[in-house]
């Protein structure tokens, strides 16, 4: 339980400060299987520190964006973690690392320059490698970036110490932790001097909640003998329980050969009492005499009434067919007849959408008819208005006198007019040879009474159709 507390403390300050990284490692723990190789968390989460108080020294070394990196032991799987959570997931601050398994430990292949044993009169106590644990390959990590196997971390005698520190130690270590204080040294670019820094330390914030090392490896310990003494004990129950079934199919089998057995003598006693009762059956059959004439003529008396029931029924269910056959008939003339009523709907159907068609036609006709009547009265207004342009009279009451003794003796209708033009044409004929202009002036008028004529009888007949019509 301290474990899991721990575990989800870190984790909810990972989430206040970069909620991004949260969901990541979300994320991992539900597919971690979907990867060649380990994935670690972030240091935030996978890193123990053996003293709390020294958490503040390795926060302050190590920046943030490691503390909140992933570390990839396989560069595929880094290349697929940083496209899913990236570019799938579009999470920012994702930081991936390349943390390679190596067969060699980390404090073999990294081994400080100094041994600590060198640097107690100086108040060191360790190096901060020494300070926490964590994964082979992101100790590695640490180591090889950030230096962590050769940094001395000591207590405030060690920061009073500075002076010698630097003249003694300067080429060895380029910084070490003192009490509160950060020291480092570097070369100046003018001088051959060391120029030394000094910071003070920020509180830590991640690691100072940490498990204990030690006690979790007790726990791995006893939890690893208690599976031990839990699987001899499995294995000595097996072998119990393998016992106890064949002991349990054994008195099984007794247990049926005995049922076997009281089953035989229960059968014995029940056969042996159907004998006694079939035994005293047959001497009270032996005693009783049967009447076989008296129950002969009982039989033929229930014969008979069973013969006259069942004609009964079929003179019944003759009526019946009689009934259901004359409903049969019925139906027929009834489904005849309304076959009847659809066939002069559907015929009523057809007239009426042929009335429809012809009352459209008619329609179309009257229109056509108003049209054509249309037409025509336009034709006679041109005509009237022709009149008057050649005549330059616009009213027949303001003729002249002579004028109107002329068209008096014009022809009134169609025919008149035809004998009229006949007539002219056989005068015509008659004449011989006369004045070319007057002959001319005469063929022109004749032309254009014809024209009139036409004209006049074009509109007669279509006045005509146009009143049929209507």
């Amino acid at each position: 339980m301290e474990i899991e507390n721990v575990d989800r403390t870190r984790f909810n300050i990972l989430r206040q400060d970069c909620r991004s990284v949260a969901e990541g490692v979300d994320w991992l723990r539900q597919n971690k299987g979907r990867f060649r190789r380990p994935i670690y968390e972030p240091l935030i989460l996978s890193l123990n520190m053996k003293n709390l108080e020294m958490a503040k020294y390795l926060e302050n070394r190590v920046s943030f964006n490691d503390m909140s990196a992933f570390f990839c032991e396989d560069k595929e799987d880094m290349n697929q973690l940083m496209r899913i959570l990236r570019d799938e997931m579009r999470l920012h601050g994702i930081n991936v690392v390349h943390a390679p398994p190596s067969d060699e430990p980390s404090n073999v292949e990294f081994q400080p320059r100094i041994a600590i044993s060198e640097l107690r009169d100086y108040g060191f106590h360790s190096y901060l490698r020494e300070l926490f644990t964590g994964p082979e390959p992101v100790i590695r990590y640490l180591c090889r970036n950030y230096d962590v196997h050769n940094i001395p971390v000591g207590n405030d005698h060690a920061y009073e110490q500075l002076g010698t520190i630097r003249d003694h130690f300067g080429g060895s270590f380029k910084m070490f932790y003192g009490g509160n204080k950060m020291i480092s040294f570097r070369s100046s670019r003018y001088r051959r001097d060391l120029i030394t820094q000094m910071d003070e330390l920020r509180p830590a914030k991640w690691l100072n909640k940490s498990v204990d090392a030690q006690r979790l490896e007790h726990l791995r310990a006893t939890h690893q003998d208690l599976t031990h003494r839990y699987e001899t004990a499995s294995r000595a129950l097996e072998n119990a329980v393998a016992d106890a079934r064949a002991v349990a199919q054994e008195k099984e089998s007794l247990y049926r050969q005995k049922s076997q057995v009281q089953k035989l003598g229960g059968d014995k006693r029940v056969a042996a009492s159907r004998l006694k009762q079939k035994q005293d059956s047959l001497k009270g059959l032996e005693s009783d005499a049967v009447d076989l004439r008296a129950e002969e003529l009982n039989v033929k008396r229930k014969c008979a009434n069973c013969f006259r029931s069942c004609a009964e029924h079929l003179g019944k269910h003759a009526i019946m067919v009689d009934q259901l056959l004359n409903s049969d008939k019925d139906l027929q003339v009834l489904q005849l007849y309304v076959d009847i009523l659809r066939t002069s709907v559907l015929e009523l159907k057809k007239q009426v959408g042929a009335e429809k068609d012809q009352i459209k036609q008619l329609k179309a006709a009257s229109d056509e008819a108003a049209r054509i009547q249309q037409m025509a009265k336009d034709r006679c207004a041109a005509a009237l208005k022709e009149a008057r342009q050649l005549t330059g009279v616009q009213s027949i009451d303001r003729l002249p006198e002579e004028v109107q003794e002329k068209l008096a003796e014009l022809p009134d209708t169609v025919g008149e007019v035809d004998e009229a033009i006949h007539t002219c044409n056989a005068r015509i004929q008659l004449m011989g040879r006369g004045d070319s202009k007057v002959l001319e002036d005469y063929m022109n008028r004749c032309r254009r009474i014809e024209e009139l004529s036409e004209k006049i009888h074009s509109i007669n007949t279509e006045t005509a159709e146009l009143k049929q019509k209507m």
